[in-house]
């Protein structure tokens, strides 16, 4: 059975699903988008990034709220062409809505170095980690965010 819309339908698991969640009101800024979230106190937006594995954490934001770094596990070149290794750090609290995360580790990047048109307050990108954590359903033609709590 499919596990999201296709075509505007949605499935009896999903719908069931979407019964006991939050939605969050998505932007758009050229094909991107973003959700509203706070994090360890600090409020910002994040960009979603379902095709990636992990979640990345602005280095500015993640001084801001004091979070400790370590060496990160990805090499990445920027769009300027230079190559860097991220740093990586856990946050305390990731929050979507009413659903919170805890303990969560993100790979340290400048935002802006890997995506095009980041809007200033941008301080993250959500991958499918964290989506699979929020236990999110994204409905990008509804600009919605599904969150759910665990069960």
């Amino acid at each position: 059975k499919a596990r999201g819309t296709v075509c505007g339908i949605i499935e009896e698991p999903v719908f069931k699903r979407l019964l006991v969640s939050k939605a969050l009101d998505l932007t758009v800024v050229e094909s991107t988008f973003f959700v509203n979230v706070t994090v360890d106190g600090k409020s910002g937006k994040f960009l979603l990034d379902p095709s990636r594995g992990w979640s990345t954490f602005d280095p500015a934001a993640a001084k801001d709220i004091g979070m400790n770094l370590g060496e990160g596990r990805i090499n990445f070149t920027d769009n300027t062409g230079k190559t860097s290794r991220s740093k990586r750090g856990a946050v305390k609290e990731f929050k979507a809505g009413q659903v919170t995360v805890t303990a969560h580790e993100f790979e340290v990047i400048e935002v802006a170095k890997m995506f095009r048109a980041v809007p200033a307050n941008t301080i993250g990108a959500i991958g499918g980690d964290l989506l699979k954590r929020l236990n999110a359903l994204v409905d990008f033609g509804g600009k919605r965010l599904f969150v759910r709590k665990d069960q």
